[in-house]
C-alpha cells in the first residue's frame, strides 16, 4: 500500500506527495502497525479520529481526513484480517500526516494563490514527528495544539469560526428585500421586524433591544444604531442609513462568512515563524495598517490606500524587513506609468513636466539633457517627480527593499482617505499619517522625536535617508476577516478575488498542486 502511494478506501486515495514520508515512517518500524495493538485501535489513533471528526472547528472539511469512514474501519479491525489492519494503519498514517501538515502549515502552497511567503520552510519532518511525538503521545490534543500558529490573530479567528459555525446553523430566514433608495432613521421599511431579527442574530443589536423596536414597518433609532454597528464591522460607511449596499451585506449567507473565516485561518498558517508576531501588518481588503508593541498589544491602527483591483495594479502579499525612511522623497516614475499617464500629456503640452513638478534625469541622478521616449523605455532616462507636498509619495517613504519595488509612503491627496473602499493606488501603500508612523518606527532613536520628523518632512533637505537602528518585520497580509482584540469580527470585500483562488485550489482535494502564478509588477 505504501509503495503504491494509493489507497482506494480513502476519500483522497492518491498520496504521491506523502509516499516518501510514509515509506520512511514504516521502514523505521519494519512495516509493523503503528496505530493498532491487539487488533484494536490505539488510544492515539482514537484521539486522531476525534481530531479528524472535529476538524471543522479548525477550518477543515472532516471528510478530507476520512472523518465518516473511521467507524467502519474500526469495526473491520475486529475481523483480525491482516488487510483490514494494514488498511486502517496506512489510512491513519496518511490522514495524520495530512492533518498535521494542514494544521501547522496550511493545505495550499501560498504561491498557488499569489501569496509570496516561504511557508514551505516551516514544514515538519513528518515521519520523525509521528514516530517521536504522536503515536505514543500521552496527551495528543496538547501535542497537536502546540503545532498550530501561536499568534493571537490566529486564535481569535479560530474562536470566531466556532461562533459563526453555530450562527450558520440558525441562519434559516429569507433574505431581506432590497431597497431602491436610502432609508433614513424614521423612514418606512416594511420588513423592520425581520431586519431586527437579523441584527440580533449577528450580535449587532444587543439582546436587551429585542422588545424596543418601535412601530412595525418603521426604521427607528434602535434599528439605525444596530445597522451602524453592522456597517462598522463590514467596511461600510457608518451612517446608520439603510442603503442597498448595507442590505446586500446583511443578506450574505452565514455559510459564506464561515468560508471567509476558513480562508483567513488558512492564510494565518502560511506566515513564516519570523513574521507570526510582526510589529507591522497591513491588511489589504481592510485598508488598515496595524502597529504592535513587543508584547503584541495593539499600538495603533491607521487607514491606508492600496493597489487597484486590476491585475497589474494589485498590491502583492509578502513579508519583509522595513529598514529605512526617506523624508521628502523623489518619485521615480515606472516606465509603464510614464508611457500610459505622462508621455501622452506632452504631445499637447510641452511644458507639462515643469508644470507638474517632474524632471528627467539619468540613472545616476544628473539632468538628462536631450531625451526621447525610447530613452525612457530603455531606462537610460528617468522621469521623476520632485520632492515636496505635491509629490505623489507625500513627504515620507518607508522602504523594505524588494524586487517588486513596493513600499509605504504618504500622499499628496489626503482626501482619498474619505473613501470607505480604498483600492486606489498603482500598487504601493499610502498611509494616512506618515509622521506618526515614522515617530513610532524611530521611537528607540531619541535623536528623532516627532518634532524633528515633522521638520524634516516639511522643511528638511530632499531625499534624506534615516536608517532604522533595528529593522522592523512587515507583513502585507490579505484577509477578508479580521477579529479585534475584544473578539469583534469584521468582514471586508474580497477586492482581489483572492478568497476564490484559495477555494478553487482547495476544491481539487489532496494532493494539492505545488505551483501557479506568483509576483506582481513594480509600481507606485
Amino acid at each position: 500500500m505504501v509503495t503504491a502511494g494509493q489507497l482506494s478506501s480513502m476519500r483522497w486515495q492518491n498520496f504521491p506527495d506523502l509516499q516518501p514520508q510514509a515509506k520512511i515512517f514504516y521502514q523505521e518500524i519494519n512495516y509493523q502497525p503503528a496505530w493498532v495493538h491487539a487488533d484494536t485501535a490505539t488510544p492515539q489513533a482514537n484521539a486522531m479520529i476525534t481530531a479528524f471528526t472535529a476538524s471543522a472547528a479548525k477550518g477543515f472539511d472532516p471528510k478530507d481526513f476520512d472523518g465518516p469512514r473511521w467507524a467502519d474501519r474500526i469495526a473491520q479491525l475486529h475481523t483480525k484480517l491482516p488487510d483490514a489492519i494494514a488498511e486502517f494503519d496506512v489510512a491513519m498514517t496518511v490522514s495524520a500526516m495530512r492533518y498535521i501538515a494542514a494544521l501547522h502549515n496550511g493545505r495550499v502552497n501560498p504561491e498557488q494563490v499569489a501569496f509570496s511567503v516561504q511557508s514551505q520552510g516551516n514544514q515538519y519532518d513528518l515521519p520523525q514527528f509521528l514516530a517521536q511525538q504522536v503515536v505514543n503521545a500521552s496527551d495528543l490534543p496538547s501535542t497537536l495544539g502546540a503545532i498550530e500558529p501561536q499568534s493571537e490573530g490566529y486564535r481569535r479567528t479560530e474562536a470566531a469560526l466556532a461562533h459563526y459555525l453555530l450562527l450558520a446553523q440558525q441562519d434559516n430566514a429569507s433574505p431581506l428585500p432590497q431597497v431602491s433608495t436610502t432609508i433614513k432613521p424614521g423612514g418606512h421599511y416594511a420588513y423592520a421586524q425581520q431586519l431586527h431579527a437579523r441584527l440580533l442574530l449577528l450580535g449587532d443589536a444587543p439582546p436587551d433591544d429585542a422588545t424596543q423596536v418601535g412601530s412595525p414597518g418603521i426604521y427607528d433609532s434602535v434599528l439605525a444604531n444596530a445597522v451602524r454597528h453592522f456597517q462598522h464591522r463590514h467596511g461600510l460607511a457608518e451612517d446608520g442609513m439603510l442603503t442597498p449596499a448595507t442590505l446586500t451585506a446583511l443578506n450574505v449567507p452565514l455559510w459564506q462568512r464561515v468560508r471567509q473565516l476558513q480562508d483567513s485561518i488558512e492564510r494565518w498558517r502560511w506566515l513564516p515563524a519570523d513574521y507570526v508576531h510582526a510589529p507591522l501588518m497591513i491588511n489589504l481588503p481592510e485598508f488598515v495598517l496595524r502597529a504592535y508593541s513587543p508584547d503584541q498589544t495593539l499600538a495603533f491602527k491607521m487607514d491606508v490606500i492600496v493597489g487597484r483591483a486590476i491585475e497589474d495594479r494589485q498590491t502583492p502579499v509578502f513579508t519583509n524587513q522595513l529598514k529605512y525612511i526617506i523624508f521628502r522623497p523623489y518619485w521615480n516614475v515606472p516606465v509603464s506609468i510614464a508611457k500610459k499617464e505622462i508621455l501622452p500629456h506632452l504631445k499637447g503640452n510641452p511644458h507639462y513636466l515643469t508644470e507638474k513638478h517632474f524632471e528627467v534625469v539619468r540613472p545616476s541622478g544628473e539632468a538628462a539633457g536631450a531625451w526621447n521616449q525610447r530613452a525612457i523605455e530603455s531606462q537610460n532616462a528617468i522621469i521623476r517627480e520632485k520632492p515636496g507636498p505635491h509629490n505623489s509619495l507625500g513627504l515620507a517613504k518607508f522602504v523594505f527593499p524588494n524586487t517588486m519595488d513596493i513600499y509605504l509612503h504618504g500622499t499628496s491627496d489626503p482626501g482619498l482617505f474619505s473613501h470607505s473602499q480604498r483600492d486606489l493606488s498603482h500598487g504601493c501603500i499610502r498611509v494616512r499619517d506618515p509622521a506618526k508612523l515614522a515617530a513610532w518606527l524611530l521611537r528607540d532613536q531619541p535623536q528623532w522625536p516627532l518634532e524633528k520628523i515633522q521638520e524634516a518632512m516639511n522643511n528638511g533637505r530632499d531625499s534624506q535617508q534615516v536608517n532604522l537602528k533595528n529593522p522592523v518585520a512587515v507583513v502585507i497580509f490579505y484577509s477578508t476577516v479580521m477579529v479585534e482584540d475584544d473578539g469583534e469580527v469584521h468582514f471586508f470585500n474580497d477586492i482581489y478575488a483572492a478568497d476564490s483562488l484559495i477555494e478553487s485550489a482547495l476544491s481539487n482535494g489532496y494532493p494539492y498542486a505545488s505551483t501557479m502564478r506568483t509576483g506582481a509588477a513594480s509600481r507606485k
